[in-house]
């Protein structure tokens, strides 16, 4: 086999792999916002990046068709920024993969619909684990894929696509500088979540600390070994109204343990407007106290 005709294959193969993303790929507007949306079940799901939509509750979709439809906004997470909108038209979702069988330097395709028409690059997978991570807003990713390939505006929410067409995953601007992909199997989860609760609205409590370890008697009485030493409330915050005071140790929220800044963020995903029993360590004994995380938007605590 001649080298120009293995490039031709590869050509080929590249090319049909986008081709098969397209009929799943849509354009999303939202005001002065354009991105691009996935089509993610054949009743009328579309998933997108929460920025396509920030607060507005409708969005117009371009079909592959080209035909233009009002879609419904029916829940964001902010913390994994994915929203997910319904249109009242039959959808074609391509076959969805999580990424686990992509090495490193497997061939990916970044689709979007910026426009009318699809647009593609090309790129490496130049890193990935099966380890998952956690977004700045306390989110869990189920595992990390980088892709040496940049996300041109309006490409935000679109699809990354392996060499044979299965959708990967969601592409993000949003949560790391320079982009990254959102697995299919976290954005799964996500739907299921958003389809059943609408918006995942992150909690706030409005307190500043920093973390400390606990040791002897104040190890025994909160029954853990890390927390979060209160240095401010602020005033009418959740914290303050729930009764936290300055010198409290915050040990754990919903049962979730709070040693660092990262746990408080993931337990405060998707927590807002939920009264939530709080545990602070205060003057050596254990307090259980009920705190009720208002919205807040952003990456302070």
């Amino acid at each position: 086999m001649t080298s120009q005709h293995t490039l031709s294959s590869l050509s080929d193969s590249l090319a049909d792999a986008v081709e098969a993303a397209t009929k799943g790929v849509v354009r999303i507007r939202s005001g002065r916002r354009v991105a691009t949306g996935v089509a993610w079940s054949v009743d009328g799901q579309i998933v997108t990046v929460a920025g396509a939509v920030g607060r507005n509750q409708t969005a117009s979709v371009t079909l592959p068709t080209g035909m233009e439809v009002e879609a419904t906004v029916k829940g964001i997470d902010p913390a994994l920024d994915i929203a997910l909108l319904h249109v009242d038209s039959d959808l074609t979702p391509i076959e969805r993969v999580d990424g686990s069988d992509l090495r490193v330097g497997s061939i990916a395709l970044v689709v979007g619909r910026p426009g009318r028409s699809v647009r593609a690059a090309l790129g490496l997978v130049s890193g990935r684990s099966d380890e998952a991570w956690t977004t700045p807003m306390g989110a869990k990713v189920d595992r990390f894929i980088d892709v040496d390939s940049s996300l041109p505006p309006g490409f935000g929410g679109g699809a990354l696509v392996d060499s044979d067409g299965y959708i990967v995953g969601m592409n993000s601007r949003g949560l790391v500088r320079g982009g990254t992909t959102i697995p299919s199997d976290t954005v799964e989860r996500a739907v299921q979540q958003l389809a059943e609760h609408g918006t995942r609205a992150r909690g706030w409590l409005g307190v500043r600390f920093e973390a400390v370890t606990l040791e002897g008697e104040d190890a025994t009485a909160a029954d853990a070994g890390a927390g979060l030493l209160v240095r401010k409330a602020a005033e009418s915050s959740p914290a303050s109204e729930a009764g936290v005071r300055i010198g409290d140790v915050l040990l754990s929220l919903d049962g979730k343990p709070l040693g660092t800044w990262r746990e408080l963020a993931q337990a405060l995903a998707g927590a807002a407007g939920r009264p939530q029993p709080l545990r602070v360590l205060r003057g050596g004994a254990a307090v259980e106290l009920t705190v009720t995380p208002s919205e807040k938007r952003g990456l302070r605590c």
